[in-house]
Order: C-alpha cells, then structure tokens, then sequence
C-alpha cells in the first residue's frame, strides 16, 4: 500500500509564496519569467503573492485564460469580416 498520498493530503495547502514556488517549479519553465508573468496576472487581479491562496490563484488564472480566449475570438472576428481565407493571424 502507498501511503505517499495519504501524507500529502493530511498535509495543509501551500499558500503565499510556498504556493507560488510551487507552481513555478512545476511548470518546468524558467524560474524567472514564470515569477514575473504570475506575479503580474496576480497583480493584476488585485492579489498578493506573499497571500494568495490556491482559491484566488485559481480564480486569478481563469480571468487570465478568459482575456486570452477574448482576444483570440476578436482576433478571428475581425480578420473573418476583413475578407481573410480564414487563416487565424493575429488583428493588429
């Protein structure tokens, strides 16, 4: 029986920049970028990164996907009505 799992989970959220080492870590990008582009999108949403906790960050990074997913629908939009073959290039 692994009980690995079973430690972890009696074990309480990282939160705060514990929670933001983390998930940099985790992305296997560099270090550097990854803290400034979340430091940002959490700034962004008005969050501390030494108090933010895995709930804002979540709701933090779902704003940031939604922006994203808007400006790729306005970008198709308006290269759609300008008379394009349909090839998805960015509107600039």
């Amino acid at each position: 029986m692994d009980v690995s799992n079973h430690a972890q989970k009696n074990r309480p959220e990282p939160d705060g920049q514990e929670l933001i080492e983390t998930v940099v870590s985790l992305t296997g990008l560099p270090q550097p970028l990854m803290e400034q582009e979340l430091g940002e999108i959490l700034e962004g949403a008005g969050i501390s990164s030494n108090t933010c906790t895995l709930e804002q960050l979540r709701s933090a990074m779902l704003a940031y996907l939604e922006s994203i997913q808007e400006a790729v629908q306005a970008s198709c939009v308006e290269t759609t009505e300008s008379g394009s073959s349909g090839n998805l290039t960015p509107a600039e």
